[in-house]
């Protein structure tokens, strides 16, 4: 009995040792053997219709659409992309040069003309400049007299901007100031105004520093730059000028040029004064002929002119004749009558 005992649990025994060996060679093999690799899809077909899907944008920030096949003038030129290579880069600017008008050069007074081309202001002007000096007596309204205003003008030949008109006009009266404006003589475009105060005009600390003060308007393209120098602090900024304008300071060089026989009046333009900073619409009517006397009691033949500068209406009397000196001008404030005239060469 006890034999056939013993050999049961001996042969129980024997089968749980056997079934614990098989659970440990499964664990083994599952813990060490890698996970079977699954079996990668093969790649697609080049397929027509999925190249025109849109493509998914790696940023993720949304599709990207394939564009259309361009041109040859598109690739060139593409306004409305940030050019990618220099060669269109240099595209992009020879178009945005063509077709900016601020950016074209200002066409020379006796350019052709075309019909219907639109309305242009230097139509009506002459390339002509006239080197002399001119003396006005300044009077208020009332006839007080005030001081004298002293008008120099010369031409020069520059490297850059050619034939060049240079105005310097010296106040000798409250607020004594000089005034030194630069334009083409081709174009009347303006290149540069400095207006300087003198004597008492000048700030106090300026007064004692022995500083010089000065207001710079330069012109370039449509764009006016502005330094002002106020006792040893000089401030800059920046205006756009409108097409087709000029600088106020320029009235008196503007008016001796127009081409009063053939032109269509009332001649409109635009004025940008550099001292507020503001444009000025400028309105001249048609001139009639008159005889006005200068302060040398001399008798000249005249265009009388009638201007609306603003909201202020000035009056010049222009010599009909060459070198159509001025006369007698007036505005608002004050009005200058010619006291001597010295031709230049």
């Amino acid at each position: 009995m006890m034999p056939r005992l013993l050999h049961s649990l001996l042969a129980s025994c024997l089968v749980l040792f056997c079934l614990g060996l098989g659970a440990t060679a499964v664990h083994c093999q599952n813990s060490d053997d890698p996970p079977p690799r699954q079996e990668e899809d093969p790649p697609p077909a080049d397929d027509p219709a999925a190249k025109d899907e849109p493509q998914q944008d790696d940023s993720g920030i949304g599709q990207l659409e394939l564009e259309q096949p361009e041109s040859e003038e598109d690739l060139r030129i593409k306004p409305r992309l940030r050019p990618d290579t220099d060669e269109e880069e240099r595209a992009y600017k020879r178009q945005a040069t063509r077709n900016d008008p601020f950016l074209n050069p200002l066409l020379p007074l006796d350019y052709e003309r075309i019909e219907n081309s639109g309305y242009n202001p230097r139509d009506h002007l002459l390339p002509a400049g006239y080197p002399d000096l001119s003396r006005y007596i300044v009077q208020t309204r009332g006839g007080e007299v005030r001081g004298f205003l002293t008008v120099h003008t010369s031409i020069e030949e520059q490297a850059l901007a050619g034939r060049v008109i240079s105005v310097v006009q010296v106040q000798e009266y409250e607020p004594r100031q000089r005034t030194e404006i630069q334009m083409q003589l081709d174009t009347l475009r303006p290149l540069q105004t400095q207006i300087l105060p003198e004597g008492e005009n000048r700030s106090l600390q300026a007064l004692e520093l022995g500083l010089e003060e000065a207001l710079s308007a330069e012109y370039l393209f449509d764009r006016i730059t502005i330094r002002q120098n106020v006792g040893g602090i000089t401030g800059m900024e920046r205006a756009r000028m409108l097409p087709f304008s000029f600088d106020l300071n320029q009235l008196s060089t503007i008016v001796r040029c127009l081409d009063y026989e053939s032109t269509d009046w009332p001649l409109e333009a635009v004025l940008y004064d550099p001292q507020k900073r503001a444009n000025r619409v400028l309105s001249i009517q048609q001139p009639q002929r008159s005889t006005v006397k200068s302060a040398e009691l001399v008798d000249y033949g005249c265009w009388e002119l009638t201007m609306h500068v603003g909201d202020e209406i000035w009056q010049y009397s222009v010599e009909r004749l060459e070198p159509h000196r001025i006369v007698r001008f007036s505005n608002p404030q004050m009005s200058y009558t010619l006291q001597s005239y010295t031709p230049g060469s």
